[in-house]
């Protein structure tokens, strides 16, 4: 299995758009996302409203977690979201949310407090790294904008691989293949996480 931050120096087979794509899922793959969100708007709304409506939602979950002084603790989740523009011509966001005490928070509550803010949501717990960061970072390569937001310093203590065919970032051929074999992400104990 290869380093990805070697796979993105030495691979003529990527585009720019696809390294793009591979350079957001690699630097994405330092942290450990426990929840994987869509945010869709009811009406057209301007992209700095919807910007603060979605920052409305993040102050909501860290007051959930950490208490009501919770920016005074210097406790709060982390976040990406890619940027979407649907058909209807509405914006849509497509979000991890991480950091430490984020595998605590219930979705449910927060997808009916989205309903009340904006639209509708849809949070599940993510199954599996890869594929979240494939689809979230393929935004990227259609042109779209990725925002963070969150400490950016908590990495945890693994260090991270992955199988760049598995999300759909190099064909078998192209170095990073692990002979066809799909595996994800991959800690250093060797499990799936």
């Amino acid at each position: 299995m290869l380093n990805p931050t070697e796979q993105l120096n030495y691979n003529p087979i990527l585009g720019s758009s696809q390294e793009k794509s591979l350079a957001w899922a690699v630097f994405l793959g330092r942290y450990e996302w426990a929840w994987f969100g869509t945010f869709t708007f009811r009406d057209s709304v301007h992209p700095e409203k919807a910007d603060k409506l979605f920052h409305v939602l993040m102050c909501m979950m860290n007051a959930r977690l950490f208490g009501r002084r919770w920016y005074k603790k210097g406790r709060c989740v982390r976040w990406v979201r890619a940027i979407e523009m649907q058909k209807r011509n509405v914006l849509h966001y497509h979000a991890l949310i991480g950091g430490k005490g984020s595998p605590g928070l219930k979705a449910r509550e927060f997808e009916e407090a989205w309903y009340e803010l904006a639209g509708i949501a849809r949070i599940s717990a993510v199954a599996s790294q890869g594929a979240v960061l494939a689809y979230v970072s393929k935004y990227v390569a259609k042109g779209g904008q990725i925002d963070m937001g969150g400490p950016l310093d908590d990495l945890d203590d693994r260090q991270f691989s992955f199988d760049l065919q598995s999300i759909g970032l190099a064909t078998p051929e192209s170095p990073g293949g692990n002979e066809g074999r799909p595996q994800g992400f991959r800690g250093n104990q060797g499990g799936r996480l």
